[in-house]
């Protein structure tokens, strides 16, 4: 009986192995008896178990945005994996610098198609609301004043007014709160509340003299984006009632040095190539990128971002030899090269059929006209 044969699987359970004999001892001869029994003989292996290598799961879903609101590239979503199947047996064991967890910038309205394809849940910007500045100070007072030594006012002050303004800060955006209140205030001196004290006191030995109102509010920094600029903030002066004194003392206006906020804008992500545009061979597909803004998204100047000014690009496309071409079982440069050879040919017989009719025309042009040959009269 001959050995038993290897198993026919490496590992597992199922295996087979086998082993013969054969009828040679002796053969029979001479018309005798064959041998009895089975010539083959099968048993089932008894192998080890097969190594199982490790496996991970698929990728979770991306997880809700660490912000509620905010402009674009604000926020980060977080979507996570496990170890589905480990290692046994010897198999691959898992790495372990394996990323288990992948984290992006939140998917935002306001950028290209292309991105937030499938997305739910997009932020949003945040709503501002309208802001405004404080009040100015009221304008020329209840001038008037009274002399403690008379007990007498200079002057009625009934249908004196005051007026004070103020103006847009923030404008609403995004839904917010608008800007619906008033920007300026008119009041008569008459109606303050025991306007008497708002009267100053004269100088016993002179009129008032001029004095400054109080410092507006600074204005908006004017200057380029990122570059230095000014700020000012103005005041009035209120003269006063003698000729020498209608000046004040001090300068009407102030400025500072002040820096002009930038958004920062740059180039988006590359979309994905577009369909070629044929069906068969050579064609061009494009492709395109947008220049997006923090707060305003999509921009369509797009010299605001740097770099190379270009939103699109282009490349051709090769989906192989069409159905029914001569030339289809060539490779592609022995395609391209047939091609090139044709439209060349092509072009040949196009120069030669207009040459051709131009000679045809100047022939006719310049030939002559022969002068017709009376028939003789017979004699």
């Amino acid at each position: 009986m001959a050995n038993w044969s290897n198993c026919n699987i490496a590992c597992g359970p199922g295996g087979k192995q086998k082993r013969h004999r054969y009828c040679t001892n002796p053969m029979p001869q001479n018309g005798g008896r064959p041998c009895r029994g089975r010539k083959e003989e099968s048993r089932e292996c008894k192998n080890l178990p097969c190594p199982i290598n490790c496996e991970f799961s698929q990728w979770g879903t991306w997880m809700p945005c660490s912000v509620t609101c905010g402009p674009v590239g604000h926020g980060t979503q977080i979507r996570r994996r496990h170890i589905s199947q480990k290692s046994k047996y010897g198999g691959i064991p898992c790495p372990s610098d394996s990323i288990m967890s992948e984290t992006r910038k939140c998917r935002h309205v306001n950028m290209p198609p292309s991105e937030k394809k499938g997305e739910k849940n997009l932020l949003k910007n945040c709503p501002v609301d309208c802001k405004y500045y404080e009040w100015s100070c009221w304008s020329q007072p209840c001038e008037p004043c009274i002399d403690e030594r008379r007990g007498q006012t200079r002057a009625r002050v009934e249908n004196q007014r005051q007026h004070r303004h103020r103006r847009e800060e923030v404008y609403a955006q995004y839904g917010g709160k608008e800007c619906d209140e008033e920007l300026s205030q008119t009041r008569h001196c008459k109606d303050i509340p025991d306007y008497s004290l708002g009267l100053r006191k004269c100088d016993n030995k002179d009129d008032s003299k001029a004095y400054y109102t109080e410092w507006q509010p600074w204005s908006r920094c004017a200057g380029q984006c990122g570059h230095p600029g000014f700020m000012t903030r103005i005041r009035h002066c209120q003269p006063g009632q003698q000729p020498q004194n209608m000046k004040c003392d001090g300068p009407p206006q102030e400025s500072k040095k002040c820096v002009t906020f930038c958004p920062s804008t740059g180039w988006g992500m590359w979309e994905p190539w577009t369909k070629c545009s044929v069906t068969c061979g050579k064609g061009p597909q494009t492709r395109r990128r947008r220049c997006l803004d923090e707060l305003r998204g999509e921009m369509k100047n797009r010299s605001t971002c740097a770099g190379k000014q270009v939103d699109n690009q282009r490349q051709m496309c090769d989906l192989g030899p069409c159905a029914g071409d001569p030339d289809s079982g060539m490779d592609s440069v022995t395609t391209e090269k047939t091609f090139r050879k044709k439209f060349a040919q092509r072009r040949r017989r196009r120069r030669r059929r207009k040459n051709g009719k131009r000679r045809l025309m100047k022939g006719k042009r310049g030939r002559r006209r022969r002068p017709r040959r009376r028939p003789r009269r017979p004699a």
